[in-house]
């Protein structure tokens, strides 16, 4: 008989995360769903039922990206942080891949890739700039020179079209530190203001209609923050990346915005230990009763992706009653009182998150983390069941 750990996948849920996304935009937003990391830890071709409700997809790696391309997907694929060699632009190619431009070696490799290689005709081109994340992406005044250098791309026919993107630092804030959404929102518009502005201006001969249109490029402002708590200023293309998954970081939650969990773990009691007062559970002896206690054992540990660090009082939920982690997690199992629930036992369903009421969020908070990296951790040991 299998260890009872197991991650169920819902691709229906994660249909509907994304269309209660879509009716969040304007008409006409193109909502582009992120699935780096193996979809955010839900595996690419395990969730590939629900995506069909997407507009394009966006992810890191071209093994990725031939990934989704073999199992079907036909429209739109971005690569996030773009080349990471002049290479990788022949596969560009072969995959009819969209792509970042965030550094000038990139520029350099792609205008190589055109002089020796020809278009990229079926390509966009998303040239990021930073407006305050301070990661990835060119300054205004770079970003400026990039995109005049692109727009002449575009009516060459280099290139299908452009877009102008950043990133919102803390859309997720209430109080944020540094820049707001909306500031991040009117740097990138001042810019786009300015690119129109000296395309305009500078008549480059490049075609016969130089002033720059609104067909010519377009802007990528929101994630899913945006697209939750600031869909007015998410742009033409939002890039969703937590929320489909039925998580949030905020500002609003994923239950108040009426998302499902995509991914649910669950496991078995396989022991039970009746504790008087003053003994401890787990490594460490952390835990202490302070009165008899019954404790669940419960086959997950942090070889599973569970937090070791989860504090006493992580919230489990066993036979549908909510109760706690007691104790240290271990490499294999965790501990949970029972006391209050006097059904449970051996072979009893524990729900570590994903199901009655339970979302990743809550559990990630506790453990003073976020639900990306609880979602994103659970092992390849664990098996997956993907629901019809």
């Amino acid at each position: 008989m299998p260890r009872p750990i197991r991650a169920r996948i819902s691709p229906a849920h994660l249909a509907h995360n994304l269309a209660a996304l879509r009716a969040r935009l304007a008409p006409g937003t193109e909502l582009m769903a992120v699935i780096k990391a193996n979809a955010y830890g839900h595996g690419i071709e395990r969730v590939y039922g629900g995506l069909a409700a997407a507009d394009s997809l966006a992810l890191l790696d071209i093994e990725e990206a031939r990934r989704v391309r073999a199992i079907g997907w036909s429209a739109p694929v971005l690569l996030l942080e773009g080349t990471f060699g002049f290479d990788d632009y022949a596969a560009v190619a072969n995959l009819r891949l969209d792509f970042t431009l965030h550094n000038a070696q990139q520029v350099v490799d792609l205008q190589r890739f055109f002089d020796t290689a020809g278009p990229l005709a079926e390509s966009r081109v998303f040239v990021k700039v930073n407006t305050g994340m301070n990661r990835l992406g060119f300054v205004p005044d770079e970003a400026l020179t990039v995109m005049l250098k692109a727009l002449g791309w575009l009516r060459q026919g280099l290139i299908r079209h452009l877009v102008l993107m950043t990133h919102f630092a803390n859309a997720d804030e209430v109080t944020p530190s540094g820049p707001d959404a909306p500031t991040q929102a009117g740097r990138l518009m001042a810019l786009a203001d300015e690119v129109r502005r000296q395309d305009a201006a500078r008549g480059d001969g490049v075609s016969d209609t130089t002033a720059t249109t609104a067909a010519d490029f377009t802007v990528s402002l929101g994630n899913s923050a945006a697209a939750l708590g600031h869909a007015p200023i998410a742009g033409d293309i939002v890039r969703v990346g937590i929320a489909p998954w039925g998580a949030s970081t905020g500002p609003v939650h994923a239950d108040e915005a009426g998302l499902l969990p995509v991914m649910r773990l669950s496991s078995r009691i396989i022991g039970v230990q009746q504790l008087q007062p003053g003994q401890r559970v787990g490594y460490g002896s952390r835990f202490e009763a302070v009165k008899p206690m019954r404790i669940g054992v419960v086959a997950c540990g942090y070889a599973d992706g569970y937090p070791r660090h989860a504090p006493d009082g992580t919230p489990v939920v066993v036979q549908g009653v909510r109760t706690q982690v007691v104790g240290r997690v271990s490499m294999d199992m965790l501990t949970v009182d029972i006391t209050d629930i006097p059904a449970a036992g051996l072979g009893s369903e524990v729900v570590l998150f994903g199901d009655h009421g339970l979302g990743v969020d809550e559990v990630a908070t506790a453990c003073d983390t976020i639900g990306y990296e609880l979602l994103c951790a659970v092992a390849p040991r664990v098996p997956f069941e993907v629901l019809a």
